[in-house]
């Protein structure tokens, strides 16, 4: 039973790391490859986002580092 849950975990972590998102980047003029977002980093979003300004800049702020994080090309700043 132990092989099998191994089995699973391995494959669903392949899936993961296989998963990416093609975005047009303007800046870099090409598409660039992204992780998907996790449920963490969208509650995140959603606990952020209260709509007073400063929590507004903050959301921003965090989107940002998000796609900072997520960004699978080393080349793109």
């Amino acid at each position: 039973m132990s092989d099998n849950f191994d089995a699973v975990i391995n494959n669903l972590q392949e899936i993961n790391d296989n998963a990416t998102v093609d975005c047009y980047v303007p800046s870099v003029k090409r598409i660039v490859k992204f992780q998907p977002m996790t449920v963490s980093q969208q509650q995140t979003i959603i606990n952020t986002s209260t709509g007073k300004f400063k929590d507004n800049i903050e959301a921003v702020m965090l989107i940002n580092q998000i796609l900072i994080d997520n960004c699978l090309d080393e080349n793109v700043e």
